[in-house]
């Protein structure tokens, strides 16, 4: 009879570890997911997240570090295009090459009015011209208004 209730004992014991193993398993993580939650709270609100060990701190002191370089190689990047941009504007008033909306209108109108007049479905004159057919339709519209006119 002894025998029996001592595999009772063990078999408590053993069961009662199992259950402490499990109760520090499920705290660690409901601790993570706390320090997840906060975390992402503050993102909300545009704050950034205190690091809660020394290790955190170092890390979050290089990639500090790290994103303050990339943004002065992203400020030197953009200083560059913008100082291609102002050459370029440059050259575009000194040549005078840029058309006015108005002509590039009219000729895309003579070129849609063209390709009709030797029988080419709208569709097909979007397809070549690279435009929409309600822009076609529209050019071929005002061609009209314009002969009744």
């Amino acid at each position: 009879m002894l025998k029996h209730l001592d595999y009772w004992i063990l078999t408590q014991v053993a069961l009662e570890l199992v259950l402490v193993v499990l109760v520090i398993v499920f705290l660690a993580k409901i601790k993570i997911l706390r320090r997840l939650m906060t975390a992402g709270a503050m993102a909300e609100q545009g704050k950034a997240p205190q690091p809660t060990t020394v290790e955190e701190d170092k890390r979050g002191g290089a990639e500090g570090v790290n994103l303050e370089n990339m943004l002065s190689q992203l400020a030197q990047r953009s200083s560059v295009l913008q100082h291609q941009l102002d050459q370029l504007e440059s050259r575009i008033g000194q040549n005078g090459s840029v058309s006015s909306v108005g002509e590039s209108g009219a000729s895309l109108r003579s070129r849609v009015e063209h390709l009709f007049r030797h029988g080419l479905s709208p569709e097909e004159i979007a397809r070549r011209l690279g435009l929409n057919l309600a822009e076609v339709k529209v050019a071929l519209d005002l061609a009209r208004a314009g002969a009744r006119s």
